[in-house]
């Protein structure tokens, strides 16, 4: 009953996301997103297409759209990380913590990885660097 509930609340979001797409009303779009957790926009953005998940990225919060980025299975990221500029993803990086931060990095190219760590504070490079040398299931990358 509750994974019942739970893919009907799914297909609801993601007929309304529809609905203000078709109508290309950002603003009604980015404030239906702003009141949903990012969890559940993550597993509707992973049923959009990127011109669709562009444009949700370009009306989420930046800390939402951190949330959601990494929240969204990795093909999906990965589809998204193809979109977004540099800048964005320093922007959404820089609102993660650490460790996640560097799990992401760590997807990227490592030419758009190293061009986004230069681009982020000294310290929090450094730290970022050192986390992304362990395997993120060793016990240095789950201690750190």
């Amino acid at each position: 009953m509750r994974d019942e509930l739970k893919r009907l609340s799914q297909r609801i979001l993601l007929q309304q996301i529809e609905i203000l797409l078709e109508a290309d009303d950002t603003a009604g779009l980015g404030q239906l997103l702003n009141e949903q957790r990012s969890s559940n926009i993550a597993e509707v953005v992973e049923l959009l297409d990127n011109e669709q998940r562009r444009i949700v990225f370009d009306v989420l919060e930046k800390p939402v759209s951190a949330e959601v980025l990494e929240k969204v299975n990795e093909a999906t990221r990965a589809e998204i990380f193809d979109f977004l500029r540099e800048d964005e993803i320093k922007d959404i990086i820089s609102e993660l913590d650490l460790d996640d931060a560097a799990d992401l990095l760590a997807e990227l190219p490592e030419e758009i990885s190293q061009k986004v760590i230069i681009s982020i504070k000294p310290a929090d490079a450094a730290k970022i660097r050192k986390l992304m040398s362990y395997s993120e299931d060793s016990a240095g990358g789950i201690m750190e």
